[in-house]
C-alpha cells in the first residue's frame, strides 16, 4: 500500500512536468497518479476494517473472557462467574490458598503483575519460592532451605495485604 501510495505521487510529480512538453499525457498521468493515490487509501482502509471486526476480548481477573461465548444463567459455570465476580481480591486469594492447599501443595511461586504500580516490598519477591506454612521465608534452592525474606519485603502472602495484586503460583516440581 505504501509502494503503491508512493508511486502514485510520483506519477503525479512526473506527470506535472510532461504537462508542459505533451499535454495529454500529463493529464493521463496526473489522473493514474490520482486514482493509485486513491486505491492505496481503499485498501489501506479495508485492512483497517478488516483487523477491527475482529471479536472484541474482556479481561477479567487475568482471564479472557471472549464476548460472543454465551454461559447459561442457571448453569454451574455462571454461578461460579457471579460469586468470584462478588469476592474482594483478599478473599480470591484465600481461595487461591486454600485450593492449593488441598492439592498438597505446600510452596508457590511469588509473581507480581510487573507493571509500575508493583510496590517495592512485594518487587522484592517476584519469582521467589515461598511456603504457605511461613510467610516470613523464602527459598532459591528449591526448598531445600529457607532463609529470611529480604529486608524491606512484604510478611504476609500474595494478595492478603489491601490493594495486592500479586498471585501465588504453583511451584511445578510439587506437581
Amino acid at each position: 500500500m505504501l509502494i503503491l501510495r508512493i508511486f502514485g505521487i510520483v506519477t503525479v510529480i512526473v506527470s506535472l512536468l510532461l504537462l508542459f512538453a505533451v499535454p495529454q499525457a500529463g493529464v493521463v498521468g496526473i489522473l493514474f497518479g490520482i486514482i493509485l493515490i486513491i486505491r492505496s487509501n481503499k485498501k489501506l482502509t479495508e485492512k483497517i476494517k478488516a483487523n477491527t471486526a475482529k471479536p472484541k476480548e474482556k479481561h477479567r481477573f487475568g482471564q479472557v473472557i471472549y464476548s460472543e461465548r454465551e454461559i447459561p444463567d442457571d448453569s454451574e459455570e455462571a454461578q461460579q462467574i457471579r460469586k468470584r465476580a462478588k469476592m474482594t481480591p483478599q478473599q480470591r486469594a484465600l481461595e487461591n490458598r486454600e485450593r492449593m492447599e488441598s492439592l498438597g501443595l505446600t510452596m508457590y511461586e511469588w509473581s507480581t503483575c510487573a507493571d509500575e504500580r508493583v510496590r517495592p516490598s512485594h518487587a522484592l519477591m517476584e519469582g521467589k519460592l515461598c511456603k504457605w506454612a511461613d510467610s516470613t521465608v523464602y527459598s532459591t534452592n528449591g526448598g531445600k532451605t529457607w532463609k529470611p525474606r529480604p529486608d524491606g519485603a512484604v510478611l504476609l502472602h500474595p494478595g492478603e495485604e489491601d490493594g495486592c495484586r500479586c498471585t501465588a503460583l504453583s511451584y511445578e516440581k510439587e506437581l
